[in-house]
């Protein structure tokens, strides 16, 4: 009889076993759950498929061996929950880390909620079936045996077989009893099997959204359609999602940023996509209409001749002119985009938000990297601090392995705040011609002083290579007027809560 409750296929045990060798958190589920209750891993199993497959069915009763009526209760209960639906359309259908997270979460809670005496009966109750199982297979290998042996060996043997048969019909009766014991108490077994885990189901939405949220900030994913793998060549493996998920994990600063990613993406993203005001230019098919610009010849000629210009006129009027179907193209970007960071230890202050200057200035960051990979724009990051400390990390066409910008993010020196050595590295940059064009985005938090002489020469080569300059100063207006003289727009933000006109001059590069 079946020990599983959920129908599946080899498909889908090949999913869960890889899952069960690479998440190590589900396999330390099954393994401390084992000793106490061994119809534990069967009850992680399905709760696996159950969270995977596209449309989980149930086995029905009558199909199940009786241990496995309990972990049947304990599952449809679970599937009748509206967290169950929740979670699942968070992204577990199909997804083998985030159904191994869901699972995790809800096993440990539901195995929590069996009281003692329950998982007692229930062992005895799976000792028994596997001991009758263990017996009938005896009986029959002892019957097979006793056809191919002289008549006493043969007598001998099928009294062994007869009294092993009876002692596994004791035992097989000792398992019905157990299971009816346990039928009795089904109602109880339901409340606090559901009970657990609608509390276990929302924790697990949480927790993908958050893994769900790392993923899109360092693969990409926000920006491509064709995956979130950072290149739009298809979904990320389980490994590399998996590597990707624990390196966040480790980092509070991480986390921070990929929570807010999302937001700032968004925005900038739609920021870009409400500079798109120009006329179709894009010839993609032929349709109907009356637009006398976009008539094709084929109607114009029409009105060379006399019996059929009428016609040509009613068309028109009727708005059945054949006519080219043109749509705009999206407008890219100038140019690259080169990110200076300000690196110094009051960047970790918070700014009347759950989140510091420097893990604004970083997801702002990868928001504008969403919008150099959508337009194949090169950029560059420049951390700074005091004195010469600087470190640069580029992206060509805004292209990067999560390790990179897991890399870039993470970074800080922790220092003071001195602009000279970012501005003359920005310069550089711009002199080189790929970097033609370029949008400079600043920002900092900190007094600003710079020379008269880097303003002048800076001013020069900003107007030569068209280059525009848009500055941040996070916490107060001290820095704002040194930046003006460099920048074309500055944006003074008191409140990290109330950043939206910031965000649109920043996203509109």
């Amino acid at each position: 009889m079946n020990h599983s409750v959920i129908y599946h296929d080899d498909y889908d045990s090949a999913a869960y076993a890889e899952t069960l060798t690479m998440y190590p958190r589900l396999a330390e589920t099954v393994e401390g759950s084992t000793a106490s209750l061994p119809t534990a891993p069967a009850l992680v199993s399905d709760l696996f498929y159950s969270l995977y497959r596209p449309a989980p069915q149930l086995v029905s009763t009558e199909e199940l061996a009786p241990s496995a009526t309990v972990n049947r209760t304990i599952i449809e209960e679970m599937m009748a929950t509206s967290q169950w639906e929740s979670v699942r359309a968070a992204g577990t259908v199909g997804d083998q880390l985030y159904s191994a997270i869901a699972t995790a979460t809800v096993a440990k809670s539901v195995l929590s909620s069996l009281d003692q005496k329950l998982m007692e009966r229930l062992k005895q109750l799976h000792e028994a079936e596997q001991e009758a199982e263990r017996l009938f297979e005896q009986a029959e290998t002892l019957e097979e045996m006793a056809e191919n042996a002289s008549s006493d060996r043969a007598q001998a043997l099928y009294e062994q077989a007869r009294a092993a048969r009876e002692q596994a019909e004791q035992e097989q009766a000792e398992a019905q009893t157990i299971g009816e014991e346990l039928a009795e108490e089904s109602e109880q077994i339901e409340d606090s099997a559901r009970q657990a885990a609608r509390a276990a189901l929302a924790e697990a939405e949480g927790d993908i959204e958050a893994n769900e949220a790392a993923v899109k900030a360092f693969s990409g994913g926000y920006s491509q359609q064709g995956g979130s793998n950072g290149n739009g060549k298809g979904a990320m493996t389980l490994r590399e999602k998996l590597s990707l998920a624990q390196n966040v994990g480790k980092s509070a600063r991480l986390k921070q940023v990929a929570e807010l990613c999302g937001r700032m993406t968004r925005i900038a993203l739609a920021v870009q996509k409400s500079k798109i005001k120009h006329p179709p230019d894009e010839i993609v098919g032929v349709k109907i209409g009356d637009e006398l610009a976009r008539v094709l010849p084929v109607e114009l000629a029409q009105l060379g001749d006399p019996d059929l210009e009428a016609l040509f006129f009613k068309k028109y009027v009727e708005g059945q002119l054949m006519q080219l179907d043109m749509i705009g193209s999206e407008k890219q970007g100038r140019g690259p985009i080169i990110v200076a960071l300000d690196s110094s230890g009051s960047m970790t202050d918070l700014l009347g938000s759950k989140f510091s200057k420097e893990v604004w200035s970083k997801a702002v960051t990868l928001a504008l990297l969403a919008i150099a990979r959508k337009q194949k724009r090169d950029l560059v990051v420049i951390h700074f601090a005091h004195a010469t400390l600087l470190k640069v990390f580029s992206f060509a066409k805004g292209e990067g392995k999560p390790t990179e910008l897991i890399a870039t993010t993470e970074f800080f020196f922790n220092g003071g705040t001195q602009y000279e050595a970012w501005m003359a590295e920005a310069l550089k940059l711009v002199e080189t011609s790929q970097f033609d064009k370029a949008d400079v985005i600043c920002v900092s938090d900190g007094d600003v002083f710079i020379s008269p002489q880097l303003e002048v020469d800076w001013n020069r080569r900003r107007k030569a290579r068209e280059m525009r300059c848009y500055s941040v100063s996070l916490g107060d207006e001290r820095g704002s007027r040194e930046l003006a003289r460099i920048s074309d727009a500055v944006c003074t933000i008191e409140n990290l809560t109330q950043d939206n006109d910031a965000l649109q001059t920043i996203f509109a590069v």
